[in-house]
């Protein structure tokens, strides 16, 4: 199963901001989206960081409180990232060994396409196993094929 075969949970998650536009558009986002992360873009539309809740908190709990400076001086750089097609198993154990909630599906161009959230991973697996043992199930009991 690859990680775009969950192609809905993956736009539902989907926030995108402007690099260089303050840290308060990207709470409001946050606030407004119910997204944990904040995908930031250069003029292109290539992911360039992020902005997660706790950036965001780490943010308001400092003695520089200031909303109008730019996402880009919080987010976090050089992240890790998925392809559409990549295995979501072989992602799930990324995501689970780097202990990420939300991992970037960016293009071949770097561009975000979604999010792929741990929780909506681990249920897309059980289903398509619990599938599988189902058809063998039947296979083995002959359903199907008299």
């Amino acid at each position: 199963m690859r990680v775009d075969g969950i192609s809905p949970a993956l736009r539902r998650r989907l926030a995108v901001v402007d690099l260089d536009q303050p840290v308060i558009e990207a709470a409001r986002c946050l606030a407004k989206n119910g997204v944990d992360i904040v995908i930031a873009c250069d003029s292109g539309g290539v992911l360039q960081g992020l902005l997660s809740r706790g950036d965001l908190i780490r943010h308001i709990a400092s003695s520089d409180q200031s909303q109008d400076r730019p996402i880009e001086a919080l987010m976090t750089r050089n992240a890790v990232c998925c392809r559409p097609a990549d295995d979501l198993s072989l992602t799930w154990q990324l995501m689970n060994r780097r202990a990420l909630r939300n991992l970037p599906v960016l293009d071949l161009a770097g561009r975000p396409v979604g999010v792929l959230n741990l929780d909506d991973a681990l249920q897309a697996l059980l289903r398509f196993e619990t599938g599988q043992e189902t058809m063998l199930l039947d296979y083995i009991a002959g359903v199907g094929y008299r």
